[in-house]
């Protein structure tokens, strides 16, 4: 996470860098990242093969 956007800026509160924090994990690292329980597969991969 030290390498990611989100720690580039200063935060003007916990409250602030929490929040950005959520965003992105929801927004990138849960959708594009791969995971090892899914077989080294997005979720994204991984809903579209289950779903079909």
């Amino acid at each position: 996470m030290k390498n990611e956007p989100t720690d580039a800026r200063p935060w003007p509160s916990r409250s602030a860098a929490r929040i950005s924090t959520f965003q992105w994990i929801e927004s990138w690292y849960s959708l594009q990242w791969l995971h090892s329980g899914l077989g080294y597969r997005t979720p994204a991969d991984h809903e579209a093969v289950v779903v079909a």
